[in-house]
């Protein structure tokens, strides 16, 4: 067995049997991988070339740089997988290849001066955490206010009467007059989840505007979403040949908006999106139905 570390190096020879022996565990290589780590190890922290490698390697055989690659990658995988600690190849691109060895003098100075640095750093850290964690109990977390409104038509008949048009209209209308919310509109997307469509608006609610026929009625059922979950706080019916109770409607459904949005009670956290039962879809489907 040959041990090229002189006393230092942990890393030896066996190349009767192809080894390599790193402390107490051993490695077993191809005759060619042994081959070409013995001659890295013999020129160990050096740049060794491709031509010396490939001469001393292959001899007389003419091998191409791609098949030293080759070699390289199962020699590093060896190592890899043997876990040898203390050396690796390094690749010198245009002049060859080097294996690094780390001695042990140098392992222990390292491994002496990361304890130094923990022993000093662990109270830092520990003080460091410590302000942090007060900070944010005197600044607890505020979320962004947020006050857009995206209106999504989802109508499922196309109507002709004029009254369709014109309580949309009024509705549309009512939304970007008000000084309280961000309007946006936009059509609902059948080719995606409703979930899906809602999460992308980034809006702090969504109101959906659905008008069919039923029984030769015309009707409207109003929805107020939160849109990260897509699920409905209030959801409202009106015949649209009714005026007063169209108007009524619209009335409820603002009033509804608006106070979701003073309570501060959107955006939800992770912690109550994640949980129908938390406390805060209570808060918001009472915000939504009835005043405080």
């Amino acid at each position: 067995m040959v041990n090229k570390g002189k006393g230092r190096s942990v890393i030896s020879l066996d190349p009767i049997h192809h080894k390599i022996v790193d402390g107490s565990e051993e490695v077993e290589l191809q005759p060619l991988t042994f081959a070409l780590f013995a001659k890295l190890l013999e020129h160990k922290n050096q740049i060794v070339s491709v031509a010396v490698l490939t001469d001393k390697v292959w001899g007389p055989v003419t091998v191409s740089p791609d098949t030293l690659k080759q070699r390289i990658f199962l020699l590093r995988k060896a190592l890899e997988e043997a876990q040898v600690e203390g050396c690796f190849v390094q690749s010198v691109r245009g002049q060859g290849y080097r294996l690094v060895v780390r001695d042990e003098g140098r392992a222990y100075g390292a491994a002496a001066r990361r304890r130094r640095s923990l022993m000093v750093l662990g109270p830092v850290a520990i003080l460091v955490l410590a302000a942090i964690y007060s900070w944010q109990m005197l600044h607890p977390y505020d979320p962004p206010s947020n006050s857009r409104i995206v209106f999504w038509q989802a109508s499922s008949t196309d109507f002709t009467h004029d009254d369709a048009g014109k309580w949309e209209q009024v509705w549309m209308t009512q939304l970007s007059s008000s000084d309280k919310v961000i309007f946006v509109v936009a059509a609902r997307n059948p080719a995606q989840s409703l979930t899906e469509q809602a999460r992308q608006t980034k809006a702090a609610l969504i109101s959906i505007w659905t008008q069919f026929e039923s029984d030769g009625q015309r009707l409207v059922r109003m929805q107020i979403l939160e849109p990260k979950t897509a699920s409905t706080l209030r959801s409202d019916l009106a015949a649209m040949d009714d005026s007063d109770e169209m108007s009524s409607l619209l009335t409820a459904q603002m009033e509804a908006i608006e106070r979701i949005l003073e309570s501060g009670t959107l955006p939800l956290l992770t912690e109550s999106l994640n949980n129908t039962d938390h406390p805060a879809w209570a808060r918001l489907r009472r915000l939504a139905s009835d005043p405080d």
